[in-house]
Parts: C-alpha cells; structure tokens; sequence
C-alpha cells in the first residue's frame, strides 16, 4: 500500500488502524458511561462526598501501581493479547457491577453497600492499567513511521470525541432509563470493542531479546527521569494537578447540592474539559 505523508486520511488507509480507531472509540465510551452512572449512583444512594473520593482511589491506585511494569509487559509480550485479556478482565469487572446494581435496587430497604463498588472499581483501573500502554505500542507497530504524525492526531481526535459523547450519553442514559439500562451499554460496548480488536491483524515484530530484568529497568528509567531536572518538574507539576485538581470524581456532589440538578448535568459537566481540549487542540 502507497501511503503519502501528505494525506490527512493516511492511517485511515490501513484496515488494522481503523479497527483499533473503533475499538477505541467503544472502549472510550464505555469508560466514560460507566464512570458517569457509578459516581452518580453512589453519591445518590449514599448522599456522603467522601464515599465519591474512595471511588475515584479505588479505581486510581492500582492504575498507578500498574503503570510502572505495564509498559514492560507491553514490550516483552505480544500487544495484541495483553490489549485483549485486560479489557476482557475490565467487562468481567463491569458485568460484576451491573449485577451488584441489579441487587441493590431490587432490595431497598438495606443503606448501599459500598465496598464490593470499590472493589470493581479497583479491577477497572487494574485493566485499564495496562490497557494503556498496550493500546498505544499495537498502533505503532501496525503504522508506518513515516505517518505516525498523522495516527496520532486521529486517535487523540477520536479520543476527545469519545470522551465528550461519552459522559453525555452516560447522563442521558441514567436520567432518562436508569443505571441498569446505563451499565449494560457499558458491557455491550466493551464486547464491541472486543470484537473490534480481535480483528486487528497484528504480528509482533521481533526484537533481540532482552536481558535486564523489570527490576533493572525500572531502576534505569527512575535514574534517567531525576538526572534531567525539566523532567522532575514536568513530572511533579502533572502529578500535583492530578492530586489536588482532580474534582471529577466528586461532580456527582457538586451537581445535585449546589447546582440542583440531575445525571443529565453530570454528563455535560465530566465532558466540559475535553471539550475545552477540542477547542483549544
């Protein structure tokens, strides 16, 4: 295939890209809808802003910890499989959410239990951990270098799209049919992002086979990142403003107590900063 630097629709040309695009673009949804009838189902239930916070820590802690060999897992192991085993893990883990709302609101006389919700919770960002780094790598080795430029801005564009649509519909769909209707357009979009990348024809390409270990590595990469002092700065600006400025998890509070509103104004409120990222990209 003659694929020019010059055509905007250059990665589009490639039938694995598309796929992985649409993979995606379900998964992205689906993250964002579960994220939207989660937080606001709990705020709901529990009326208790600090059950919100042990939300969003349940689902980030493990994508931290995770995030520190899952990049190593995604260079030794074939991209493909560990793309699809993790998102497989994260429709188990919302198929054990769904049913636990199921349970909770046929039986409404017992205060929300919210412990097995965190401990979904905890399994989503443990699949999305290393969904991550695995999803970015099978791209790259399935685009030509000299259009990467280009693959890129798709997927960051798509990405944006999805996370604006996503918690949008997320409200609409809980304000208007409820969290159950809410939770199975999650599981049916993961099973089509699934289906989606399982059609994604993909060959790991050989590399020399490595010798350090994880531990070396890691080791390697946190002497790199502290000998360049930008690094250290960029690094902890960004993880003072993830700590400090991340309010999504508690928009369920903020839109019910001071706005006086409903799970629609909670879509359009979680997808306010990506479209500011739209406007400004």
């Amino acid at each position: 295939m003659n694929l020019q630097p010059s055509d905007p629709y250059a990665a589009l040309r490639i039938p694995s890209f598309r796929r992985i695009l649409l993979g995606r673009l379900f998964l992205t949804l689906g993250i964002q809808i579960q994220a939207v009838s989660i937080g606001w189902l709990i705020y709901i239930k529990t009326g208790d802003p600090l059950a919100l916070g042990f939300s969003g820590l349940a689902e980030a802690v493990p994508y931290i910890i995770t995030s520190m060999f899952s990049g190593y897992v995604a260079d030794t192991k074939n991209r493909k499989h560990v793309l699809m085993i993790a998102l497989f893990f994260l429709f188990l883990a919302s198929v054990g959410l769904l049913i636990r709302i199921m349970l909770d609101l046929s039986n409404t006389s017992q205060a929300l239990d919210t412990l097995p919700y965190y401990l979904a919770l905890f399994c989503v960002g443990l699949s999305r951990g290393f969904m991550g780094p695995s999803l970015q790598a099978l791209w790259a080795d399935i685009v030509p270098k000299e259009i990467y430029h280009n693959a890129a801005t798709w997927s960051a564009n798509l990405f944006n799209f999805a996370a604006v649509a996503g918690p949008a519909l997320g409200g609409l769909l809980y304000g208007f049919s409820g969290p159950i209707s809410a939770n199975i357009a999650v599981c049916v979009l993961l099973v089509s992002s699934l289906t989606a990348f399982s059609f994604v024809r993909y060959i790991r390409p050989k590399h020399a086979p490595s010798l350090e270990s994880l531990s070396n590595k890691l080791t390697a990469g946190l002497k790199f990142v502290f000998s360049h002092q930008v690094l250290v700065g960029a690094m902890a600006l960004d993880m003072f403003a993830v700590l400090f400025g991340g309010a999504l998890a508690l928009l369920p509070a903020f839109t019910k107590d001071v706005l006086s509103m409903g799970p629609e104004a909670l879509g359009i409120l979680r997808a306010a900063p990506f479209v500011g990222s739209l406007l400004m990209g």
